[in-house]
């Protein structure tokens, strides 16, 4: 090869290299954008997550402790007390959610709606991510066990049956 030609050959392949990194960064911020964006209004219209109205969350949770006690083949008591610990959490849960979502809303305000995101303001909502997620975490642990205790011990060993294919 002349050295013309491996000039040319390393330009071609240097412009290939900036075209297939330019394509790389492109996906990756379409990727980051997609996550971040609200649905289209026409899955907001039929799916609508924002607004869930708590009368709907508790019949919910209601429905819930009726499919388990069925499942489990439990009594009448344990309905009542599985009804009671779920629907007793909807607001809670609610709560968390609002939160989420407004904190959803900052993080996506300071990353994405300025012109050069401030990396503290940035941590500061990570960090506060983390605890609304530790909080939520606790509440569902703490719900577990209030309704494992009502529970018996061959009912729980069902539970852990039918949700072993998490795990496997």
């Amino acid at each position: 090869m002349t050295t013309s030609t491996t000039d040319t050959s390393r330009r071609r392949t240097r412009r290939l290299g900036l075209v297939l990194g330019a394509v790389a960064l492109a996906g990756l911020a379409t990727v980051a954008a997609t996550a971040m964006a609200r649905p289209p209004a026409a899955h907001r219209f039929v799916h609508d997550h924002d607004n869930i109205d708590p009368s709907v969350a508790r019949q919910r949770a209601e429905r819930i402790a009726d499919r388990v006690v069925d499942k489990l083949d439990g009594t009448e008591a344990q309905r009542a007390q599985l009804r009671g610990i779920l629907v007793g959490r909807v607001s809670e849960v609610l709560s968390l959610r609002a939160e989420g979502q407004a904190l959803r809303e900052r993080l996506f305000e300071a990353l994405m709606r300025t012109p050069r995101p401030d990396r503290a303001e940035v941590e500061a909502l990570r960090v506060e991510a983390l605890g609304l997620a530790d909080r939520a975490s606790q509440v569902l642990v703490e719900t577990f066990f209030e309704a494992s205790e009502v529970l018996t011990d061959a009912q729980l060993a069902q539970v852990r049956d039918r949700l072993s294919w998490l795990y496997d």
